[in-house]
């Protein structure tokens, strides 16, 4: 058996704390509110912000650690406060414990490719971010493969949009086309799989 911590039980973590049932897995969020949807996946649900090391220290000992916290689409800043700052505390914090994990994920974004005219893009395409926040999230990969530890290492998912229950109305396309060109999108479950 697992155990896991998954930091950020929003739209991903959650189905990730879902898919990890046989396991022992910690669900970990910012607010009291959305405790108990954690634990209604089976997850032991636990309060802390990534940006806190002292909050952080109520969460136990796992062997991965998966940063999937959101910045709440709140702009660049939040979005550095969040996947800049609270993963490099999240990654020192649990890569400096006596029993760290072997393995830390970070959640990012296609995003961070940019915009290539319609080519094609794959996992070995050079990363060229080109907005405030492809620039935070590319910083933020960069903290995730470099900053851990001995006996602690960092992958990066990149996901592209994500759609699934209650997110990003797929029927309008059905109906024609609302732009020309490709949609990059993965579905909240696959998304979770892959992790």
């Amino acid at each position: 058996m697992m155990h896991v911590v998954v930091l950020g039980c929003g739209y991903v973590g959650l189905e990730l704390c879902r898919q990890l049932g046989d396991d022992d897995v910690i669900g970990v969020r910012r607010s009291r509110e959305g405790l108990e949807r954690v634990e209604a996946t089976g997850a032991r649900a636990v309060q802390a912000d990534v940006t806190d090391a002292d909050a952080l220290e109520g969460v136990p000992d796992a062997d991965a650690v998966v940063f999937a916290a959101s910045s709440g689409g709140r702009g660049a800043e939040a979005a550095r406060e969040v996947y800049v700052e609270g993963l490099r505390t999240a990654v020192d914090h649990f890569c400096g414990r006596a029993d760290p994990p072997d393995r830390v994920v970070y959640t990012s974004s296609t995003g961070v490719y940019g915009d290539h005219d319609g080519g094609w893009v794959d996992e070995e395409t050079p990363i060229e971010p080109t907005t405030a926040k492809t620039e935070v999230l590319a910083e933020a990969e960069r903290i995730a493969l470099e900053r851990p530890s001995d006996g602690c290492a960092g992958t990066v998912a990149r996901f592209a949009g994500l759609y699934g229950p209650d997110r990003y109305r797929l029927e309008r396309y059905v109906e024609g086309p609302v732009t020309e060109g490709y949609l990059n999108m993965v579905h909240r479950d696959d998304a979770a799989g892959a992790v």
